[in-house]
């Protein structure tokens, strides 16, 4: 979907972003295996450093409700535009990625994990409802809870780029 003029990524106030990974396996390998390994993180660097953000925090963290809270209101405390955690919202024992964040929201954004399932349905089919995929705000933040697959993650972040300008238009007036 096309850019409208006023809302293209130029004119986005924040171009930061802080990528989070979800994974007890990750952290198993030593540090070059865990960057080689990590499928997901790299597209998802790639993909946002193409369209002109700067990763500010890219880390790897245990399925640890604990954790993945304090990292995420970190990043909130340090005003970044947008926070991606992939990984964690399935319906699995190790899924605690939403049970971490979204107590955190100030508002939850309910339209971005319905869009997802939507256009993983396309995919993937009925399994698409399995995900808990969400989105919200913790201060002027935005963040995105998706599956830990790549094409999951990539799926959140093209949703999120065509709002992140109004979002944070809302956000920042």
């Amino acid at each position: 979907m096309p850019w409208k003029d006023h809302e293209s990524p130029d004119v986005l106030k924040s171009k930061t972003v802080s990528l989070l990974i979800t994974s007890d396996y990750l952290l198993t390998l030593p540090e070059e295996e865990k960057v080689k390994k990590d499928k997901t993180g790299q597209a998802v660097q790639e993909t946002l450093l193409k369209q002109g953000f700067t990763i500010t925090n890219y880390d790897v963290l245990p399925n640890n409700v604990s954790k993945i809270r304090q990292w995420v209101k970190a990043q909130a405390a340090q005003g970044i535009g947008l926070v991606i955690v992939s990984g964690g919202t399935g319906l699995g024992k190790k899924d605690v990625s939403v049970e971490a964040i979204q107590p955190l929201f100030h508002k939850e954004i309910i339209g971005f994990g319905e869009l997802h399932r939507r256009k993983s349905f396309e995919e993937i089919g009925e399994k698409a409802i399995l995900s808990r995929t969400t989105a919200g705000i913790i201060d002027k933040s935005v963040v995105i809870i998706t599956p830990g697959s790549t094409k999951a993650t990539l799926l959140g972040v093209e949703i999120i780029l065509q709002v992140l300008p109004h979002l944070q238009k809302i956000l920042n007036p």
